[in-house]
């Protein structure tokens, strides 16, 4: 089973998104402290909330 990070952002309209990232290998806490230190690589987009999750994203990701 994989386990994602889901990072969820708001742009300057107001506009929401969600990203999914894979988590890959064991240690998944050193992963995402890593990526939620590094949130500013969304372009025009702000960051809101930033978890983990083992939930499958939506197939329209």
């Amino acid at each position: 089973m994989n386990k994602y990070l889901v990072i969820e952002t708001v742009d300057k309209k107001g506009n929401e998104f969600m990203h999914f990232i894979t988590l890959k290998g064991e240690d998944f806490t050193k992963q995402i402290i890593w990526l939620c230190k590094h949130l500013n690589t969304f372009k025009n987009q702000t960051p809101t909330r930033c978890y983990s999750t083992n939930e499958t994203p939506p197939t329209n990701w």
